[in-house]
């Protein structure tokens, strides 16, 4: 690291970042649907706590729930990973898919 130049930031919300910013602070409660973020308290809201971060206080009713499950159904890996922590109080360690298998690389973003 060269303390003598300056921090250049990067954002995929801002277009330019010039200086350290309080601005992110709170972007969660714009951008987490209701079930996403009953999802995340459910699952990590012992820890979140355990460090000192408040929970949303959101009330949450059936149709948040229902809705955060029907999301997780249509992928197994999410759904195989949340119930894991629901059952075992334990993450998983996995990639999604074989990052060494080109055959699973992003066709957009990967050149040959």
């Amino acid at each position: 690291i060269d303390p003598t130049k300056q921090w250049q930031g990067n954002s995929m919300f801002e277009p330019e970042i010039s200086r350290i910013s309080q601005s992110p602070i709170g972007r969660w409660k714009e951008l987490l649907a209701k079930p996403d973020l009953f999802l995340c308290e459910m699952c990590l809201g012992d820890l979140m706590q355990k460090f000192n971060y408040p929970l949303s206080g959101a009330v949450y009713n059936i149709r948040d729930v229902y809705e955060t499950f029907q999301s997780l159904h249509q992928s197994p890996l999410a759904y195989s990973g949340v119930l894991n922590i629901i059952q075992n109080n334990e993450g998983v360690q996995r990639y999604p898919m074989n990052p060494l298998d080109s055959s699973t690389w992003d066709k957009k973003s990967h050149k040959k």
